[in-house]
């Protein structure tokens, strides 16, 4: 097996480059406008550290059912308490890899303060208390949670209060994880469910929006923390990653056992 993953990944390699539609990209040959207005743009965050096959369902049942356009796909930057994530670098390469054929996933190098700026427009310092709006005409933001994160939020009013609500960024938290969180405004939510978890006491709404859809995740059970385990005891992770990941964590020796 490990053989055979040493050659997926030397053949991966020397594959053609395919372009991977990158925001920033859009931006500079100035088609972003043309791509995004009138659109419904899923704003989806996460550790992915690493990216399953479960982060994937859900942007692939997003696409299809309708509920969004596009979506952008983003990995929170670090910069917290809560959780000792991979260099996003590593993260970003994962999501990069994954969707570089993808007609409508987004991927993005931008900081959470710089997509703020690149999708938002400006708010007055006398509004602070007001929230950026998208200044491309017509766009809809969505917001895409998983459920664990959906209920977590709902219990917490500080939370619920600036969870994907547009708030501008203090400099702190311009390349935070608890900037990707406020930096775009959401209208709506659509949730992938886990585990069969009970979603009644969101009462069809989060943080003050509609949720439009809510998807029953193919897998059920997966989590990174789980594929984080499986690595550092050797076990196989083929079920749960793609190619592209699987290669990225042995190439960069990710998730292994620490010496002691």
């Amino acid at each position: 097996m490990r053989f055979f993953v040493s050659f997926l990944c030397a053949a991966l390699a020397c594959a053609p480059t395919l372009q991977a539609l990158v925001l920033e990209n859009l931006a500079a040959s100035k088609t972003l406008d043309a791509t995004l207005q009138g659109k419904t743009l899923g704003y989806y965050i996460g550790s992915f550290d690493p990216l399953h096959k479960g982060h994937e369902d859900f942007v692939t049942q997003s696409l299809k059912s309708g509920a969004c356009d596009y979506v952008l796909i983003t990995p929170a930057w670090g910069g917290d308490d809560y959780k000792d994530r991979t260099d996003v670098k590593a993260r970003l390469e994962m999501l990069f890899k994954t969707y570089e054929s993808h007609p409508r996933a987004l991927v993005t190098r931008l900081t959470p303060g710089e997509l703020q700026d690149l999708l938002t427009s400006p708010i007055a310092p006398v509004d602070k208390k007001k929230s950026a709006q998208p200044h491309l005409k017509g766009l809809r933001i969505v917001g895409m949670v998983g459920s664990d994160t959906a209920l977590d939020v709902s219990q917490d009013p500080k939370k619920a209060k600036v969870f994907m609500k547009g708030v501008a960024l203090a400099h702190k938290y311009r390349a935070h994880t608890l900037g990707s969180v406020m930096a775009l405004p959401a209208d709506a939510f659509v949730i992938s469910r886990r585990n069969g978890q009970d979603l009644q006491v969101l009462d069809g709404a989060l943080s003050g929006c509609p949720i439009t859809h809510v998807f029953e995740n193919a897998h059920l059970a997966l989590s990174s923390t789980m594929i984080r385990e499986r690595v550092a005891k050797g076990a196989p992770i083929s079920d749960y990653v793609n190619e592209e990941v699987q290669c990225i964590i042995k190439e960069k020796g990710l998730y292994q056992k620490k010496k002691q």
